[in-house]
């Protein structure tokens, strides 16, 4: 994701809330997200369905990374030769 401009992308939720529209078709033609805040603290973040789904894929490949890290660390895992070993056996 880009470098975000917090000027530009942070917005009251009130302001959001009157032009709801207008910040749906900003998210969805700049891909950036829309931080938006509730009595000046930051509480919500409005996205674009694409780059939340791409967001979400990206963390789930991360998740399965450190999922076979951690099996490599703990000796659970084969080696190429065995893998194929056990692929002939199956034919």
């Amino acid at each position: 994701m880009e470098d975000l401009k917090f000027n530009m992308d942070v917005r009251s939720a009130s302001e959001v809330s009157a032009n709801i529209n207008s910040f749906i078709e900003q998210v969805y033609k700049t891909k950036k997200p829309l931080f938006l805040t509730l009595n000046g603290q930051n509480k919500a973040v409005l996205l674009d369905i694409d780059a939340y789904e791409k967001l979400v894929e990206e963390l789930d490949l991360l998740k399965d990374i450190y999922t076979a890290v951690e099996e490599v660390r703990n000796g659970k895992y084969i080696t190429n030769e065995e893998a194929k070993l056990r692929l002939s056996d199956k034919e």
